[in-house]
């Protein structure tokens, strides 16, 4: 598990999770996430906190106002990886910690 790999959630019908976390904070039983909807699913993102991303060929946004910390039994078969995003990714954690 690495920071921004995507998962499966473990609950059936759950939206995918991004872990955020840092790697060295992955021994830990309890993993910062954030999920990811369909953009099609979603009225309209806030640009600087709701990136848009693409996993499997579909536009996603993730969803960072929606953080929690999950236990990493909910985390299900791995997906993707978002890494590519990084800086859009850190730019809206800024954003929602700090509003800059």
């Amino acid at each position: 598990m690495r920071q921004f790999d995507v998962f499966r959630s473990a609950h059936p019908g759950g939206p995918l999770l991004v872990v955020l976390q840092a790697d060295e904070l992955s021994h830990f039983n309890v993993v910062a996430s954030a999920p990811l909807y369909p953009v099609a699913q979603w009225e309209k993102p806030t640009r600087h906190l709701q990136p848009v991303v693409t996993v499997a060929g579909e536009s996603m946004i993730l969803a960072t106002n929606h953080l929690a910390a999950v236990p990493r039994t909910i985390l299900g078969e791995y997906v993707a990886s978002l890494a590519e995003y990084r800086t859009d990714i850190i730019a809206a954690l800024d954003f929602l910690f700090t509003g800059v």
